[in-house]
């Protein structure tokens, strides 16, 4: 979608993988700041890579 950078980072859902529970969730307060039509899922750092 050229040209909707802005529209992707608020409604785009995201998964979203830490190397422990700790940086997991400062990751999804980050993401939580302009996410905000999306879904955040939490999942392990392996898992998010995959996807």
């Amino acid at each position: 979608m050229p040209g909707h950078v802005v529209r992707e980072l608020v409604d785009n859902d995201r998964i979203i993988g830490g190397l422990d529970a700790a940086s997991t969730e400062i990751a999804m307060a980050f993401y939580r700041l302009f996410v905000k039509n999306g879904y955040c899922m939490a999942t392990l750092a392996r898992t998010a890579e995959m996807s």
